[in-house]
């Protein structure tokens, strides 16, 4: 940096560390003002014998007086730390220090009146000068320390030696005076170098400061972000999930319409045929009463034909096409008269439970094929405890909200909750997808149809209902039909959310 760059403006805070950075540097080797003592003890000695005792040693006392003030003077300024405010005090206490020392040596070049003999002016002249130059680089930190103290001893001796009008003399203090004037231009100029320094330092602790908040803040906003990112990549990941899952409903609704559009049609075709075909055997059966041989043949072809007739119907009611005779059904007395016969198709290893809502609300269904359904699903529970358990029947009402019915075909309102669970063997993820397609069975051949569930499902889908199933591999399946409330009040009594 060039010496007139110091003359650029500061901030005042910046001037104001500066400026204390400057006074640290006065007082940085306390140690160091003990040279004063060396070089005065030194100028004792060669003068020893030339001037008197008592003075020689009054004027050393004195010297030693003022340099252990000066120390004392520095161990109370770091003990202090002053700060900013301080740091102007300090520097004329040094300021003061100096000058004493100074005013010392101006003292000891008036030993030139009192010697005749030149040698000891001159040993005076050359202690004043070394001591000057050391003073100069010590105080060159404050300006006005360094300027007073070459003022005050290398002045002083320039204007004994140019008052005591000798040639050689006049000659020493016009040298002095130029080399008074040159420690002050010389301390001027360390004093620029020194501030420079100190600049520099200054700012190159704000800029790490800076540059560390810059840093900092980087690291912050390099946080947020990625928090941001991994916000907007989960809330992307939920939505596929939630879309994947929607798609996967729609589908599932869209090949069981498909199914049942199809079985629908079939059946109703078949069952169409069968009756043709039960009515003509009904015929043949009244002109054969005569011929046991021919009647037991009949009899098995009409057996057959029912039982044909049976399944179209099963399949009519997962299409939903099967004719329901609703009425206002009190669902609670319609589980508890199914009692004995349920109890009866369980067996003795399976216990029963009935946890039934005291005030239920009514539901518009078909009695008997709400009957069909809970017994199906008894069935299946009993196939799924080989070794027992318990199959318990909940009722109670809901509230389904739109919220609650987000993806589903039915309309959001009062419903009441029949739930049929056990604690069997459980379903897989894989079968729980499939467990309401027709003819889908995990049964062996010969012991189940795939058609339970099946015709479940359409039966309360077309009583305006809807199905859950909840289960899992090894802790039970829970079966929920919700059934649309008869009644027009709409009381809300439990608020549930369906899968």
């Amino acid at each position: 940096m060039k010496l007139a760059e110091t003359a650029r403006p500061l901030d005042p805070a910046t001037a104001a560390r500066v400026d204390v950075d400057m006074v640290d540097n006065l007082y940085r080797f306390p140690l160091r003002v003990f040279a004063n003592v060396i070089n005065s003890g030194i100028t004792v000695g060669v003068l020893w014998g030339a001037l008197s005792t008592t003075l020689l040693l009054t004027w050393f006392g004195l010297a030693c007086l003022v340099t252990l003030g000066r120390y004392g003077l520095s161990l109370a300024y770091r003990r202090a730390k002053p700060g900013v405010g301080a740091s102007k005090r300090w520097a004329g206490f040094y300021m003061i220090g100096s000058c004493l020392a100074a005013a010392l040596w101006g003292a000891a070049s008036c030993t030139i009146w009192i010697t005749p003999d030149i040698v000891y002016p001159v040993f005076v002249a050359f202690a004043v000068a070394g001591t000057c130059a050391a003073a100069t680089a010590m105080s060159n930190a404050h300006l006005p320390t360094a300027h007073s103290f070459v003022v005050l001893a290398a002045g002083t001796l320039s204007v004994n030696l140019i008052i005591a009008a000798q040639a050689l003399y006049v000659s020493m203090g016009v040298m002095g005076l130029l080399f008074t004037a040159l420690l002050m231009a010389q301390a001027r100029v360390s004093n620029r170098i020194l501030r420079d320094t100190v600049l520099l330092k200054e700012e190159n602790r704000a800029l790490v400061a800076d540059f560390s908040a810059a840093r900092d803040g980087l690291e912050e906003k390099v946080r947020e972000r990625t928090a941001e990112l991994a916000a907007t990549n989960a809330a992307l990941e939920a939505e596929m999930g939630a879309r994947q899952e929607a798609e996967g409903q729609l589908r599932q609704a869209q090949k069981m319409e498909a199914v049942g559009q199809l079985t629908g049609g079939i059946a109703h075709d078949f069952n169409n045929i069968l009756g043709v075909v039960l009515g003509n055997l009904d015929l043949v059966a009244l002109s054969l009463k005569t011929d046991d041989r021919q009647m037991a043949l009949l009899r098995r072809a009409i057996e057959a034909a029912e039982r044909g007739a049976n399944l179209t119907h099963r399949l009519l009611a997962f299409s939903r096409r099967q004719t329901l005779v609703t009425e206002v059904t009190d669902i609670n007395a319609l589980t508890t008269g199914l009692t004995a016969l349920l109890q009866q198709a369980l067996g003795d290893s399976i216990r029963l439970h009935l946890r039934q809502s005291a005030d239920l609300w009514r539901s518009t269904v078909d009695p008997n094929q709400l009957e069909n359904a809970i017994l199906n699903l008894a069935i299946n529970a009993r196939d799924a405890m080989p070794n027992g358990g318990e199959l318990t029947i909940e009722t109670k009402n809901v509230v389904l909200d739109a919220v609650a019915l987000k993806d589903t075909d039915i309309r959001s309102g009062d419903y009441v909750l029949l739930a049929v669970g056990d604690t069997g063997t459980g379903m897989t993820q894989d079968v729980l997808e499939r467990a309401l397609e027709p003819f889908f069975t995990t049964k062996g051949v010969g012991k189940g149809t795939g058609l339970g569930l099946s015709m479940v499902y359409g039966f309360v889908k077309q009583s305006g209902g809807h199905v859950e199933i909840e289960s899992a591999l090894g802790r039970g399946t829970t079966v929920k039909l919700y059934l649309p409330r008869a009644a027009a009040v709409q009381t809300a009594e439990v608020t549930v959310a369906v899968a």
